[in-house]
């Protein structure tokens, strides 16, 4: 009876090592290097959710080839005024970084901080974790009942597409609200929890700021892990 008792104390203590075993080698914790490791179209992308808009549906556009060229009159003094083609743009940062991935369900848990972009009221970061579906923006341009427009040199009477965009939207996504940055408050603290798989990327987006673009779904694969936080 002894012996038996025995059997069993020494099968309980081996089960819960290896569970625990099990458990140290499905939890990682990563930080902002891995994920800047993971980072893709730098300065590329721009979204189109701005500080007072409804984001059910957003859209990331690359601007780098549109340019243009638009002259609008006020008809009481004839003046015309040139609009820049080339409206400033920020940067965001994405910093103090706390990664949990759990390899068993691929769910990942990730908090921290954004810097840089813009600050003041409705100054939030968008922060999205989805599949990306490449499509394509267009670009219209109105009559104003402020004054005639004139774009290449043409007055325009009705509504036109003037451009495409190379564009990307999410079919499903996860999302999360940081913060509000002002200038004695510029780091907004977020915090995102999502089911990943090997194609998901992770985006932090605002109006008038380039987009942070991460393919997070390369952290799955053990190789792109960085060693120093095995």
């Amino acid at each position: 009876m002894k012996k038996l008792i025995l059997i069993i104390h020494l099968i309980l203590i081996f089960t819960i090592c290896k569970s625990q075993e099990i458990s140290n080698d499905t939890i990682l914790e990563l930080n902002e290097n891995d994920l800047y490791n993971c980072e893709i179209y730098e300065n590329i992308y721009h979204c189109n959710v701005g500080p007072f808009d409804i984001d059910d549906n957003p859209i990331f556009m690359d601007e780098r080839n549109f340019n243009i060229s638009m002259t609008i009159t006020n008809p009481k003094t004839d003046k015309s005024v040139e609009i820049p083609d080339e409206p400033s743009v920020y940067n965001l940062t994405v910093v103090k970084t706390k990664i949990i991935l759990n390899k068993t369900t691929n769910v990942m848990d990730i908090e921290g901080f954004v810097e840089g972009g813009w600050h003041g009221a409705k100054s939030q970061v968008y922060v999205y974790i989805g599949n990306k579906v490449d499509t394509v923006s267009y670009i219209y341009l109105s009559p104003s009942l402020h004054g005639p427009i004139y774009y290449n040199g043409k007055k325009v009477k009705e509504t036109n597409v003037i451009d495409t965009l190379p564009s990307f939207k999410f079919a499903s996504y996860d999302k999360s609200i940081s913060e509000v940055g002002f200038d004695d408050h510029k780091q907004r603290a977020f915090k995102i929890s999502a089911k990943i798989n090997e194609n998901s990327i992770l985006v932090f987006g605002q109006s008038s700021s380039y987009s942070e673009i991460f393919l997070i779904g390369k952290l799955l694969d053990d190789n792109m892990i960085n060693m120093e936080n095995e």
